[in-house]
C-alpha cells in the first residue's frame, strides 16, 4: 500500500510526518511517498500561456532564480522526508512537482490508498487562522481515504469513530478494523437516541471490532450538530483520531464536510480526522 504524504515544511505538515512514519511503522508493508508541490513557474515565452500566471493563478508565473530557489527548498523537504524514514527502516520515495497545489495533491492522491497531511499548511505559520483553503478544496476531490492531522497531534494513541450502524459509520469501522495493529484504545461513540438501542449498535461495533481491541463506549446526547459532538466526545475523551465516514461520492462528501468546514479548518482542532470509504 502506498500512504501519500504532502510536504511543505509547516507546523502541521511535521505532526503529519510524525503520525505517517508511525502508521507505516505499525502496518504492514507500507510505501510513504512524499509529494510536494511547486506552485510557481519561470516564464514559458509564450504570453497566451503565461497570462494566467502573470495575474496570480497557481502555479504563478515568476523569475527562473525565484522558481529555482522553490524547486530547490522542495527538493529539500522531499529528500529530509524519505532519508528519515529510511533511517527508521521505512520504506519511502519521493516527488517534486510543479502546478495548481489542489490540483497536483489530488492527482497525486488518487494513485495512492491514503493521505496523511496537515490540517493546515504553511501559509497558517505566515498568516495565523487563514490556513485550510488547499484542505478543503482537496478532500472533496480525493477519492481515497485521508487523514488530516492538526499540529497538537503527532502520535495515535487512541482513536475513536462515530457509531450509529449506518453505511458510513460501518466504513468507519473498518477503518478502524485496519488501523488495529497501531494496539490502541478505541472510543466508540453513539450521538443522540435513548432506550437500549445504543447499547446494542455499541455491543455490534465490539464485535466487529473483536476481544482483542480495547473499547470505550460513550453515548452522547446531540450538540450543535453530530460531527460537533463527535469531534468534541473525542477531543474530551483524549483520543487523537476521530475517524469519520463517507459515501465516496464527491457531492454528498462535500456536503457534509462542509457542514463541519467551520469547526474544522477556522479553529484549532484537537484531533486528527480520518475521512473513510
Amino acid at each position: 500500500m502506498r500512504f501519500l504524504v504532502p510536504v511543505d515544511g509547516s507546523t502541521d505538515c511535521r505532526a503529519a510526518t510524525h503520525v505517517a512514519y508511525q502508521l507505516a511503522g505499525a502496518l504492514p508493508d507500507i510505501e510513504l511517498v512524499a509529494l510536494h508541490v511547486v506552485n510557481v513557474r519561470p516564464p514559458s515565452g509564450s504570453i497566451l500561456q503565461d497570462a494566467s500566471g502573470y495575474m496570480g493563478f497557481e502555479p504563478a508565473v515568476v523569475s527562473p532564480e525565484i522558481y529555482e530557489a522553490r524547486e530547490v527548498a522542495g527538493k529539500a523537504l522531499v529528500d529530509g522526508f524519505v532519508a528519515l524514514a529510511k533511517a527508521n527502516g521505512l520504506k519511502a520515495s519521493g516527488m517534486v512537482v510543479t502546478g495548481a497545489v489542489t490540483e497536483e495533491l489530488v492527482k497525486a492522491a488518487n494513485t495512492c490508498d491514503l493521505v496523511i497531511m496537515g490540517l493546515r499548511g504553511e501559509s497558517n505559520d505566515r498568516f495565523p487562522g487563514q490556513g485550510g483553503a488547499q484542505t478543503a478544496n482537496a478532500i472533496p476531490q480525493i477519492a481515497v481515504p485521508a487523514l488530516l492531522v492538526p499540529r497538537s497531534i503527532t502520535r495515535i494513541r487512541a482513536m475513536a469513530v462515530g457509531y450509529d450502524a449506518s453505511p458510513a459509520a460501518q466504513r468507519s469501522l473498518k477503518s478502524v478494523a485496519a488501523l488495529k495493529p497501531l494496539g490502541v484504545p478505541v472510543h466508540l461513540i453513539y450521538v443522540g437516541g435513548e432506550g437500549s438501542e445504543p447499547s446494542s449498535i455499541l455491543a455490534e461495533a465490539e464485535a466487529f471490532l473483536g476481544d482483542d481491541v480495547e473499547t470505550v463506549r460513550h453515548h452522547v446526547p446531540m450538540d450543535q450538530n453530530v460531527h460537533h459532538t463527535l469531534v468534541k466526545t473525542t477531543e474530551g475523551s483524549n483520543a487523537d483520531m476521530l475517524v469519520l465516514g463517507f459515501s465516496g461520492k464527491s457531492t454528498l462528501k462535500d456536503a457534509v464536510f462542509g457542514s463541519a468546514r467551520e469547526h474544522l479548518l477556522t479553529q484549532d482542532l484537537g484531533v486528527a480526522l480520518l475521512i473513510a470509504h
